[in-house]
């Protein structure tokens, strides 16, 4: 575990080295792994729980209200092991905001409503 591209490992008097796929799902920064959630003006707004896909399985995490988009949140000890320093790396993701591309008539009211108050 932990085996990044480029690795080398002695077996006696043989070198292997890695070749490992970059994965659709995760970046790797080395023992650390990244990936996005996109949200809702409303689970920003007023906070929520969400389902993230680690590399070890399904985690939720909290996202806490007034959390602005390109904030990252951070799962500690669910990267990936590290060989040179033992341990694991961290898991963080990237909050990206979805803004609809077209409102109920009740949205419409609401946001208009929301934009009188603040």
């Amino acid at each position: 575990a932990g085996v990044d591209d480029g690795t080398r490992m002695k077996f006696g008097d043989m070198d292997l080295v890695f070749r490992v796929a970059r994965s659709t799902k995760f970046i790797r920064e080395g023992a650390d792994i990244f990936t996005e959630a996109t949200l809702g003006i409303p689970q920003l707004v007023l906070g929520d729980t969400i389902s993230i896909e680690t590399v070890s399985g399904k985690v939720s995490i909290k996202v806490p209200s007034g959390t602005q988009p390109g904030s990252l949140i951070r799962i500690k000890g669910k990267g990936v092991s590290n060989l040179s320093r033992g341990g694991v790396g961290d898991h963080y993701v990237r909050v990206r905001l979805e803004i609809p591309q077209s409102v109920s008539g009740e949205e419409k009211r609401l946001y208009e409503q929301l934009a009188e108050i603040g």
